[in-house]
């Protein structure tokens, strides 16, 4: 476990400003461009020297070491692989960094897990995108790291293999049973991969949990914005757990005379041509302002006179219900769905 007590780090104009969370399991560190993921990372594998706070690793400080000595491994967007060398060279090298012969055994033992064996005499400039990202991870855990430390690892990859690489990374830590800490932009592959998610916004920690936390009930307007949260209703209580939006009321956690601003995800949104028996208490009204193919979903646009709302449905739903722009349906959503934000 790799431990940040109140880190601060000073780049030009820029702060890292008292910095605390734990790594353990799969974390993974998200922020917009700028907000200093990758500083962060320099910052922990002591790339960069920190003004305040310490770093421990199962409990040890090891704020003040050398890059060498501190026990992590870092694996960069691009491998850092050496082009003109056999993946089998490149898997020595971390060896004779240290001037040790290379033990072919666990090279070998690790090989097997990556399912990499047949590409040990392969040239490294004959490989795919995931393939050397595999070579690259394990040169960083022949190194023997305690912590291992992942910068975009999948960004410079193909699409085609990037859910391949999602899945391989899935099983890492059944694999090598260490802390890992991974920055990405990729909101999927956050989802997907995290047992922990870390929004780092300016320098600062806007929000720390799971990944339902973070894209579901995030603590400020920044994180709802960040993460793409869809829908942001302003309400005013009219009564007991009743706000309004103009003339609009919408069930949710209110008392009278209280402000309160909520979101909903889209996909907590259904919509109805009809109303039904339902534990959902809100039923709005609305018409289909405009109906787009995401790819991936179906994404609609209602409105009525007070409130704009999205929903997305799937596409069979879409052909079953036979919706067309300009139609009148309703809206349907529970109350517990609506996220206040703080």
């Amino acid at each position: 476990m790799i431990e940040i007590k109140r880190l601060s780090l000073t780049a030009g104009n820029f702060k890292l400003q008292n910095i605390s969370f734990v790594i353990e399991g799969y974390t993974v560190l998200l922020g917009p461009t700028g907000a200093g993921k990758s500083l962060l990372l320099d910052a922990i594998a002591g790339l960069k020297k920190t003004d305040d706070g310490d770093i421990l690793s199962n409990g040890k400080s090891i704020a003040k070491l050398d890059i060498t000595e501190r026990g992590i491994g870092i694996l960069l967007q691009d491998g850092a692989l050496f082009p003109h060398l056999s993946v089998i060279k490149n898997l020595e090298f971390p060896y004779k960094i240290k001037r040790r012969k290379p033990d072919y055994r666990i090279i070998k033992s690790y090989a097997e897990k990556f399912k990499i064996v047949k590409l040990l005499n392969r040239s490294v400039d004959t490989l795919s995108g995931g393939e050397k990202q595999r070579i690259a991870l394990l040169r960083s855990l022949l190194t023997n790291p305690h912590v291992l430390l992942l910068d975009e690892p999948l960004s410079a990859i193909d699409p085609s293999m990037r859910h391949d690489m999602q899945k391989f990374l899935k099983e890492l830590k059944e694999l090598v049973k260490i802390p890992v800490l991974h920055v990405t932009h990729d909101f999927e592959e956050a989802y997907y991969l995290a047992d922990t998610i870390v929004v780092l916004n300016n320098g600062k920690i806007e929000q720390i949990g799971c990944p339902e936390n973070i894209f579901r009930h995030p603590d400020s307007l920044f994180v709802a914005n960040f993460t793409d949260m869809e829908n942001f209703l302003p309400l005013e209580g009219v009564s007991k757990n009743l706000g309004a939006i103009g003339r609009t009321k919408i069930y949710c956690d209110i008392d009278k005379g209280q402000k309160k601003l909520f979101t909903i995800r889209a996909d907590e949104i259904i919509v109805s041509r009809n109303k039904f028996r339902s534990s959902a208490r809100n039923f709005l009204s609305m018409k289909v302002k405009t109906i787009r193919d995401t790819r991936r979903a179906i994404l609609l646009e209602l409105e009525n006179d007070d409130i704009k709302l999205k929903s997305t449905i799937t596409k069979f739903s879409l052909e079953n219900m036979d919706l067309k722009e300009g139609e009148m349906i309703f809206s349907v959503f529970k109350a517990k769905s609506l996220h206040e934000l703080s």
